[in-house]
């Protein structure tokens, strides 16, 4: 069975089980003990937002989260406590790789997470879970292969603005304006907007992103640290979830 847990595209919920318990409420943890500053993470330029691709009907995606060739990401994990991203030379020995969790293939080797990584291949091989294969390559071109393209985190550009979305029952989206704790966390309601200001693509069991609330929010003006993933989702305002999506989630896919 395949290392990774979970992968709906239309309620955007990828595996980690340590940030999630399946009666809709997240568990959070207070993140490293020591927290990086946010001038010391990372995000892209500032990228348009005005993607029109089709992501479920009546739904869509910015460009900058469509698998295509020129997609820009970082490295995840395999979901569960998996704590790396596999990579295979081709799709059918990723096929065999992703079939076990006691397989192992010739070629197929694991990446730590937070690696900056492009798409270099239109070709999306659909799975049996909901995700697709893709090809990817380190930007400093030191590596390349296929992987599940639920593993990948988006690269988010500058400024987006998101809106807390419900994805479960009773789920929760906490805001900690400590990174390092839980005490005073905040408690996001569904249509809460906020901006992200930066991103911490390395961090698992810790919330990986920095943002301030915008609006719809008695908390408006505040900054901190949430999970992109959780009990609630994060969609990009005016668009879809934030997560990666085919162009045309109706194209045929080669398998």
């Amino acid at each position: 069975m395949r290392r990774i847990n979970v992968v709906m595209w239309a309620t955007a919920i990828t595996g980690s089980v340590a940030l999630i318990l399946w009666v809709g409420s997240e568990v959070h943890y207070p993140g490293p003990t020591v927290a990086p500053s946010p001038s010391s993470l990372v995000l892209p330029p500032t990228a348009s937002h005005s993607g029109s691709a089709e992501h479920i009907p009546g739904s869509t995606i910015p460009s900058w989260l469509e698998l295509r060739q020129d997609a820009r990401a970082y490295t995840g994990d395999d979901g569960g406590t998996a704590t790396a991203l596999t990579i295979c030379p081709s799709t059918s020995s990723y096929t065999k790789w992703s079939a076990s969790i006691t397989a192992v293939v010739p070629g197929c080797s694991e990446k730590p997470r937070g690696v900056p990584v492009t798409i270099v291949s239109n070709e999306r091989v659909a799975s049996n879970i909901g995700d697709y294969f893709v090809f990817i390559k380190a930007d400093d071109s030191s590596w390349s292969g296929w992987t599940g393209s639920s593993g990948l985190q988006p690269r988010i550009p500058a400024n987006t603005k998101v809106v807390v979305k419900t994805m479960v029952p009773g789920g929760e989206k906490w805001f900690f304006p400590n990174r390092t704790s839980i005490a005073g966390h905040i408690v996001l309601s569904d249509g809460t907007t906020l901006q992200i200001l930066a991103q911490d693509p390395k961090s698992r069991e810790g919330p990986d992103l920095y943002a301030q609330i915008i609006g719809n929010s008695n908390d408006t003006g505040k900054k901190g640290w949430l999970h992109r993933l959780g009990g609630f989702g994060l969609n990009v305002l005016g668009d879809g979830p934030l997560t990666f999506a085919p162009p045309n989630a109706t194209e045929p896919q080669r398998r």
